[in-house]
């Protein structure tokens, strides 16, 4: 069974950017492309408006004439990829996520059009990226860098961190990239607890952390990994190593504790600033789904 990308669109630059990379990503995997349009009738107020200017066939037929050229400016790179437009009523926030239900990514843009015709606006980015069942790409409101052959992936140990390894692995391999497994660490205690042996204590179980996410990498995917240990705040490592990178890879959470790397606040941070797409990988709610995802676009794991 052919495998869904759903992306939504604005009609801004940047959701344009996010129909771009959807459809490069499907040329690759065979997948077809859902470009979801949201619309809702406007909001007016004041006594000299009696009526609300615009009815729904008028915005709903707008919002598919939008859909519309922004295919055909896809088509015209990705020629191969199956495109198919979708209406939504409501709010992205929601209906993005409806949509993508059965999907194996949804694909969003990082900021909208702005102002009052705004929906996809970075809180809708974050929104979707929270209560999505499927991988979420962001992508960045920034033009695309030259290609790098090279993915970055964060860990924390934690199962959804092992899941977006999994995921990060198999697009590598789909890729021919480079995996740069980050693992994040810092030192957090207080003058009583100080000391060169507990440094050193903390040190060893980051590498038993990165160690063990590297060994699962190569046992899964063909492509080299290249550890990086970092003693430094966790979004501030994953910035760091994806001004050089194609694609950022992370969990949606993590595991709690001095140990996490992937509080939902990292994930936020790493989508806020990063300027390639980052992937935010959601729990795996069982092996059969995983399996699914797996054998449909024969590169995923997540």
């Amino acid at each position: 069974m052919t495998e869904i990308y759903t992306v939504g669109y604005d009609g801004s630059p940047q959701s344009q950017q996010a129909v771009f990379w959807a459809a490069a990503e499907a040329e690759l995997t065979g997948a077809t492309v859902d470009v979801v349009g949201c619309y809702t009738l406007p909001i007016v107020v004041g006594p000299w408006t009696p009526t609300v200017p615009y009815d729904e066939h008028t915005v709903r037929s707008a919002t598919a004439d939008d859909i519309a050229v922004a295919i055909d400016l896809a088509k015209q790179r990705h020629r191969s990829v199956t495109f198919t437009p979708h209406l939504a009523y409501g709010s992205p926030r929601t209906e993005l996520v409806t949509a993508a239900a059965g999907s194996a990514l949804l694909v969003v843009g990082s900021t909208g059009a702005g102002a009052a015709g705004s929906w996809l606006l970075g809180s809708v980015a974050h929104a979707v990226a929270r209560t999505s069942t499927c991988p979420v790409v962001i992508v960045p409101r920034s033009d695309p860098p030259p290609r790098r052959d090279t993915i970055v992936v964060a860990t924390d140990g934690s199962d959804v961190a092992n899941d977006a390894l999994m995921w990060a692995t198999d697009e590598a391999d789909r890729r021919n990239a480079e995996l740069i497994v980050v693992h994040a660490w810092d030192y957090p205690y207080g003058n009583e607890l100080s000391s060169p042996t507990v440094h050193d204590l903390m040190r060893v179980d980051a590498t038993l952390v990165l160690d063990d996410a590297v060994r699962r990498c190569q046992e899964r995917g063909r492509s080299p990994v290249r550890a990086e240990i970092r003693q430094s705040s966790p979004s501030k490592a994953i910035l760091e190593l994806a001004e050089t990178a194609d694609l950022v890879v992370v969990g949606s959470r993590g595991r709690g504790g001095f140990r996490s790397l992937l509080f939902g606040s990292v994930a936020h941070t790493v989508v806020e600033h990063a300027t390639c797409p980052v992937v935010v990988v959601r729990p795996v709610k069982s092996d059969s789904s995983h399996s699914k995802h797996a054998a449909g676009l024969a590169h995923t794991g997540g």
